[in-house]
C-alpha cells in the first residue's frame, strides 16, 4: 500500500487514507516513531477545512508520548509551518491540509529538522511496531494553543514593506489559510483582496489558483493590471497581467532569478525546453529533477540556488515553497523594476505544451510510437501522484502545429 505521495497524503475525509480506521493506524505508528526518535514536541497547523477539528481529535487520541503538543490557534498557510520548522529544529510539525483540493478532502504534510520528511522517515513511520497492549494515556502530555505564526508574519514584514504600488493589483485568497493573516502582513494592506471571508466550508470554492483561468473572464478580476491567486494553503501562487494573460511559471522563474541575481535555477523535467535554452544563453545554470517540491528543495539546497520552482505555481526561495513570499517578491519587483517583468514577458517561447491523461493499463501501447524520431517534439510520461493515471507531456515547436495535431490524433486513437 502506497501511503505517501511526494509529500504527505490526502483523501476525501472519512474515506481511504482519511478514514478513522486508517488515521488511527497511522498516528499510532507515528506515536511510536516520535518516541523512538526521542522527539519532545509536536506542533500542529491546519487550513480552513472544518474537518481539521475531528482530525486533531484523532491525533490526540493516538498520542501518548511524554512530549508536548502545541496547536496553532488559527488557520495558517503551509509556508508558515515550513518556516517554523526551520526555527524549531527538534520539533515535529504536522500540517493538516489538502492544498488545492476541494473542501471534501483533507490530508497532511509533515516537517522535521527544518524540511519535509525524508523517504526514510516515511518508511520508518509505516514500519513502526505498535504495542498491541493498549497503553494508558500518559498524563504528562501537555496540549496548548500557541501564536507562533507571528514569527512567519514578522519574516514577511521584514522582507516586504507596506508601500502602495502604482499598479492596480488584486489578490485572490481562495478562502484559504492565508486569509487569516490579512491583518498582520503589511504588503496585503495596500492591494485589493477577494475570496478571503472563509467559513471553514468554502476553501478553493470556485476561486484561487484552480479556478483562475475561468475567473479572469469576470470583470471583478480582469479590470486589474495584475492578479495573483493562491491555493488553499498558499504554497502556490499564479500570476496574471492584463493584456498578456496568465504568466507562464517558466517566465516567473526567469523574473525571480534575474531580480535575485541567482546563478542557477532548479526546475523539474516537465518544464518547457524554452526555459533551459534561455537560461543557458544567459549564463544561468538550470538543474532539473523529478516532479515534487521535496525534490526541488533538496536540490536547491545542494546547488545553493536562490530560486526553484514547479510548473504548477510553486516557487521556492529559502528551500521551501511559499506562495505568499512569491506574491510579495513579485509586487516588490513591480515597484522597483517593472521593466524586468515586461522584458521577460516579451520573450518568445518556441515550444507549446499539450498534456494527455490515459489509463495505466495502456502504457505498453505507447511503445508502439517512436516519439524520438520526431525532431520537433519532446515527450515525457509520468504517473500521477494522487490517482491511477499516467500523463504524457508533449512539448512541440509551435511552427509544427499541423504535424503535431496529426500525431496527437494517432495517439488518442491508440489509447482510446
Amino acid at each position: 500500500m502506497r501511503v505517501f505521495g511526494d509529500d504527505g497524503f490526502r483523501d476525501i475525509f472519512g474515506k481511504g487514507f482519511l478514514s478513522k480506521k486508517f488515521l488511527n493506524f497511522f498516528f499510532s505508528n507515528l506515536n511510536v516513531f516520535l518516541k523512538s526518535a526521542k522527539i519532545k514536541k509536536v506542533i500542529i497547523g491546519y487550513d480552513t477545512r472544518i474537518s481539521y477539528k475531528k482530525i486533531i481529535s484523532i491525533i490526540l487520541t493516538n498520542f501518548n508520548f511524554s512530549g508536548d503538543i502545541e496547536i496553532l490557534d488559527k488557520p495558517v498557510p503551509t509556508p508558515c509551518v515550513s518556516y517554523l520548522s526551520r526555527k524549531k529544529i527538534n520539533t515535529f510539525f504536522i500540517m493538516i491540509t489538502a492544498s488545492h483540493f476541494d473542501k471534501k478532502f483533507n490530508g497532511f504534510k509533515f516537517f522535521y529538522k527544518g524540511k519535509k520528511l525524508t523517504k526514510k522517515y516515511e518508511k520508518d513511520i509505516l514500519k513502526s511496531k505498535i504495542i498491541k497492549k493498549k497503553e494508558e494515556t500518559n498524563k504528562r502530555i501537555k496540549v496548548r494553543y500557541i501564536k507562533d505564526y507571528y514569527l512567519y508574519e514578522n519574516y514577511l514584514n521584514n522582507n516586504f514593506k507596506n508601500e502602495r504600488s502604482t499598479k492596480n493589483i488584486l489578490l485572490d485568497f481562495a478562502y484559504g489559510s492565508a486569509s487569516s493573516m490579512i491583518g498582520n502582513i503589511k504588503f496585503f494592506k495596500n492591494i485589493d483582496k477577494i475570496k478571503y471571508s472563509y467559513n471553514y466550508n468554502n476553501i478553493n470554492f470556485k476561486c484561487g489558483s484552480n479556478f483562475f483561468e475561468k475567473n479572469l473572464e469576470n470583470k471583478k478580476y480582469n479590470r486589474y493590471d495584475y492578479v495573483i491567486a493562491f491555493d488553499g494553503d498558499a504554497d502556490r501562487a499564479v500570476f496574471y497581467k492584463r493584456q498578456y494573460g496568465i504568466i507562464e511559471s517558466e517566465k516567473m522563474c526567469i523574473i525571480f532569478a534575474k531580480f535575485l541575481k541567482s546563478k542557477s535555477v532548479i526546475s523539474t523535467n516537465i518544464s518547457s525546453p524554452d526555459l533551459k535554452n534561455y537560461l543557458n544563453d544567459n549564463q544561468i545554470k538550470c538543474y532539473q529533477t523529478q516532479v515534487g517540491d521535496r525534490n526541488i528543495t533538496e536540490l536547491q539546497k545542494k546547488k545553493l540556488s536562490k530560486i526553484g520552482f514547479e510548473t504548477s505555481g510553486h516557487y521556492s526561495f529559502n528551500n521551501y515553497m511559499d506562495g505568499i513570499f512569491a506574491a510579495g517578491l513579485f509586487i516588490d519587483i513591480l515597484k522597483k523594476n517593472e521593466d524586468l517583468i515586461n522584458k521577460t514577458l516579451s520573450i518568445k517561447f518556441r515550444y507549446k505544451l499539450h498534456k494527455l491523461n490515459f489509463n495505466e493499463k495502456k502504457i505498453q501501447l505507447l511503445k508502439k510510437i517512436k516519439f524520438n524520431k520526431y525532431k520537433y517534439l519532446k515527450v515525457l510520461v509520468r504517473k500521477s501522484i494522487w490517482s491511477n493515471i499516467f500523463r504524457i507531456y508533449f512539448f512541440y515547436l509551435k511552427n509544427n502545429q499541423a504535424q503535431f495535431s496529426k500525431l496527437l490524433s494517432q495517439v488518442k486513437k491508440l489509447l482510446k
